[in-house]
């Protein structure tokens, strides 16, 4: 099973890296993506999975749930996350989605 971990930084940050060390003890494989790493037109997802002590680059389906920081809901990123919401279980802070969804663009 693979699992969307969406931030902003270019980079995958120390915490991403525990995290995705603590997933792959359940299994799980933690996918580091963000917002502009998503191909809507596809589908498709290039985002990166820690293996063998570093972060390798893959192309992916988009997960089915994506943990994502509120940071990620910006005007520059409303298309991407308004295709995500109808495509996938995002786990993201309510509140912060609702003021984000409200904006007029």
């Amino acid at each position: 099973m693979i699992i969307g971990y969406m931030r902003n930084a270019k980079e995958p940050t120390n915490l991403a890296k525990l995290t995705a060390l603590s997933c792959k003890e359940k299994g799980i494989e933690l996918l580091y993506i963000r917002p502009s790493d998503i191909d809507i037109e596809n589908s498709k997802v290039t985002g990166h999975i820690f293996s063998e002590d570093h972060w390798k680059l893959v192309e992916t389906d988009i997960p089915e749930f994506i943990d994502v920081t509120p940071y990620c809901f910006k005007r520059k990123n409303k298309k991407v996350m308004d295709f995500l919401i109808d495509c996938t279980t995002l786990s993201y802070e309510p509140l912060k989605y609702n003021l984000y969804k409200d904006t007029e663009i």
